[in-house]
């Protein structure tokens, strides 16, 4: 398994994994991306990220597809969860099922790099 980049953002918004590779290139994170679910356990499964930045709610599954194959796999990416939709019980499921931190949307250029931080 090769280390293709720092980060994966798995988002369905381009604009939100836009976002993610403008603010994270500020602190020299690489950054590689995927617009859905299906696409992002094929890039987990042929290389190993640190950092994975993943939304919550995509139109072919969820994150906690993410966190369940990185659970499967046993891999020891640290999972950020970001969303739309913030809601207490997102936010406690998610961390609950593994996950480092949760981020809600929108986020500030302070609140994605204060979590990548937190998941070094």
């Amino acid at each position: 398994m090769n280390k293709a980049a720092d980060i994966l953002v798995i988002d369905d918004e381009q604009v939100i994994i836009d976002a993610v590779i403008k603010i994270c290139s500020l602190d020299n994170y690489s950054v590689d991306a995927a617009l859905n679910v299906k696409t992002a356990i094929e890039k987990i499964s042929k290389n190993y990220y640190p950092i994975i930045i993943c939304d919550i709610m995509m139109p072919d599954g969820d994150g906690f597809n993410i966190l369940d194959e990185l659970h499967r796999k046993n891999f020891s990416s640290a999972l950020i969860m970001m969303t739309g939709y913030s809601t207490v019980e997102n936010a406690v499921n998610s961390l609950y099922k593994g996950a480092v931190d949760f981020v809600p949307k929108p986020f500030t250029v302070d609140e994605l790099l204060s979590s990548v931080k937190r998941a070094t």
